[in-house]
């Protein structure tokens, strides 16, 4: 009997482990949104945003409506980031879309907590251009 006791005590103790470096990330680290997009132009622009997830885990579309130096931020969902903060469990590749006056720009990423991809609508030379970078 008391090796049965020992058995579950060290199970409950590394279950207790687990949950802590599970969820210490999402305590102790600020996330980023999943994206942003930047009017940098001094016109107002209208923008959509297609995000699709690795293997269909996550879709969205969104629709912006952005005044000159407005700045509009898509947020990532909470069981998203849980699952990102579960060490050893690869997220792949999320596909990231965007649309703006006849103008687009793909980008491929691998999202975790503190990443954040970056969309800039600019204007350059009387034409709008989207450019787009990823910071951590």
């Amino acid at each position: 009997m008391p090796t049965q006791k020992k058995i579950i005590a060290g199970g409950l103790i590394c279950l207790v482990l687990l949950l802590i470096v599970t969820l210490a990330p999402l305590i102790f680290i600020k996330t980023e949104p999943l994206y942003i997009v930047e009017n940098h132009d001094e016109y107002p622009h209208n923008a959509t945003i297609t995000v699709t997830g690795y293997n269909g885990e996550y879709t969205e579309v969104t629709n912006y409506q952005l005044d000159p130096g407005q700045s509009a931020s898509g947020e990532k969902p909470d069981y998203l980031l849980l699952k990102w903060s579960i060490p050893f469990v690869s997220t792949g590749d999320y596909s990231y879309y965007i649309e703006a006056e006849n103008m687009s720009a793909t980008y491929n990423s691998t999202p975790h907590l503190v990443n954040v991809v970056i969309f800039e609508l600019v204007n350059e030379s009387e034409k709008l251009n989207i450019s787009v970078m990823e910071s951590s």
